[in-house]
């Protein structure tokens, strides 16, 4: 005599997590355990029905995807067999580049510059940004501080050198997430 076990408990479902918004359109998902799993592990992209099993622990698309929010599902498996819940994580891809609203010469050393939106990681840093145009006068190509104002405004600032009244500036941002 014996007893028969069956186990039709699933594990508490993985925590994914990523970056977003970001402007990568090849993002990475990743996960962790959430308990009584394995580690074996399948996900889904964008709802398309087809899962891909795996014991990895992250997931970065093969092609680009496009801009817009993308899913992934994913679950994991225990000794049993059972697979957990979905355990999902969205992240928007961001591929439109912020545009300049306005830019308004505060005096011969700065400029206020307004983007269309909240702006990301090295935004703030100088040598990000290089100048050019009739109208840079005596400044360096590069300005001497980039202070955000609020998280759409910009004073960008020299320390020695004169923009020529009349003529145009352009200045170019690189480097920015």
């Amino acid at each position: 005599f014996f007893d028969i076990f069956i186990d039709l408990t699933p594990p508490d479902p993985p925590v994914v997590t990523g970056d977003t918004p970001t402007n990568n359109p090849r993002p990475t998902w990743t996960w962790t355990p959430g308990g009584g799993g394995n580690g074996t592990y399948r996900y889904d992209l964008n709802d398309s029905g087809t899962w891909t099993q795996t014991t990895a622990t992250a997931f970065t698309p093969a092609t680009d995807l496009g801009e817009g929010t993308h899913r992934l599902v994913v679950q994991e498996r225990d000794a049993a067999g059972n697979w957990s819940v979905d355990s999902f994580f969205d992240i928007f891809i961001d591929l439109t580049p912020p545009t300049v609203l306005e830019v308004v010469v505060v005096d011969g050393l700065s400029v206020l510059v307004t983007f269309s939106e909240a702006m990301g990681a090295g935004m703030a840093i100088a040598a990000n940004y290089i100048v050019s145009g009739s109208g840079q006068g005596t400044l360096a190509t590069s300005p001497a501080a980039v202070l955000p104002q609020s998280a759409t405004v910009y004073r960008i600032t020299w320390d020695s050198g004169e923009m020529f009244l009349g003529g145009d500036i352009t200045i170019t941002v690189s480097n920015v997430q």
